[in-house]
């Protein structure tokens, strides 16, 4: 486990204000609050806690553990109470919610802050013109560990924004061999929304696919497409509600990858709403060496051919795109295409 973590700040601040509370010395630097470390009774302030609560080590005894593990140490709150503090994002909650075991009064999981130091995207991204991405609403936001800049992707429910996920925007020069392609908000409620959920709102056809950029690569080929976040170990019962939900919604085409995940993703999509909705399965296309392209990787000549295929399937071919979150003008962007 890398002991790099993105972190809530609120959870953070949940953190700090435990230890004020508690009377106990801290020093709070970039990522890290520095306490004494409490398993060699040393004085000084050598023990680090990453401030998601999911790393924590004494760079003198080097005794390693998390939030929880200092917590019962020192007879504090552990992570799980924290979060609920505030009705805030929980896995403990999160858990409930999905498995239907939460309270009857709670509809939705609270809203995640968004990191600090974001901007507005500007220029290109893969194969996605900076128009495109300028409209939509994207955030460049730099990431001091790796050190250098994500494009970040604001997932929503309902409008609000409740997690988000930052993959490596153009940087310069090699990528550090252990830093991860993506970071995520934690945790990442690839179990509870779509990413496009509120951006794709009406329309009579939609096509599912895995990741945030086969969807955005679809949206700016004027084809209405929600992203699974993942393929069968994120697909739900809730998730299903969420597309039966859309009451003018009458064709939905299956594009996940194919390999094992993405075929039984496929089939659990199908034996979910097959009752409900007309589904169709798209034919990823191969690449020169016999493997199968995913849809961000898939020809130009593919993606037209898909719309193509959607129009003879009865689509009307319209739909309207709205902007990532809510403080963007929404008047000025409320058709994009």
């Amino acid at each position: 486990m890398s002991k790099f973590h993105v972190y809530d700040p609120a959870r953070a601040e949940r953190i700090l204000r435990v230890l004020r509370s508690a009377g106990i010395q801290y020093r709070e630097k970039a990522h890290f609050i520095y306490v004494p470390c409490p398993f060699h009774g040393g004085r000084s302030l050598g023990f680090w806690i990453h401030k998601s609560g999911r790393r924590a080590k004494c760079w003198k005894c080097e005794h390693e553990t998390d939030w929880n593990g200092y917590a019962d140490k020192m007879g504090l709150r552990r992570i799980d109470d924290l979060d609920d503090e505030d009705a805030g994002y929980s896995m403990r909650a999160l858990d409930q919610l999905l498995d239907g075991g939460g309270d009857e009064d709670e509809e939705e999981l609270a809203p995640v802050a968004l990191p600090n130091g974001m901007r507005s995207w500007t220029g290109s991204w893969r194969r996605l013109r900076a128009n495109f991405l300028t409209e939509l609403g994207v955030f460049r936001w730099y990431d001091d560990i790796s050190r250098y800049e994500r494009i970040l992707f604001p997932l929503t429910f309902q409008h609000e924004v409740v997690g988000w996920q930052a993959g490596r925007g153009n940087p310069k020069g090699r990528y550090w061999k252990r830093d991860p392609k993506y970071r995520a908000s934690e945790p990442f409620p690839s179990k509870y929304t779509f990413f496009g959920l509120d951006q794709v709102r009406r329309t009579r056809a939609l096509v599912l696919v895995e990741g945030i950029y086969d969807c955005l690569r679809l949206w700016q080929n004027g084809i209405p497409a929600w992203a699974n976040l993942g393929a069968k170990s994120v697909w739900t019962a809730e998730k299903a509600e969420l597309v039966r939900g859309r009451t003018r919604l009458e064709l939905l085409v299956t594009a996940f990858d194919v390999d094992s995940d993405g075929k039984r993703a496929t089939q659990m999509v199908r034996e979910d709403l097959g009752d409900d909705l007309r589904i169709l399965r798209a034919r990823l296309p191969k690449d020169t060496d016999g493997d199968y392209h995913d849809v961000g990787s898939s020809p130009q000549r593919w993606v037209r051919g898909l719309r193509t295929d959607m129009r003879d399937a009865g689509w009307d071919g319209r739909f309207r795109l709205y902007p990532l979150v809510r403080s963007y003008n929404e008047q000025r962007f409320r058709r994009l295409r």
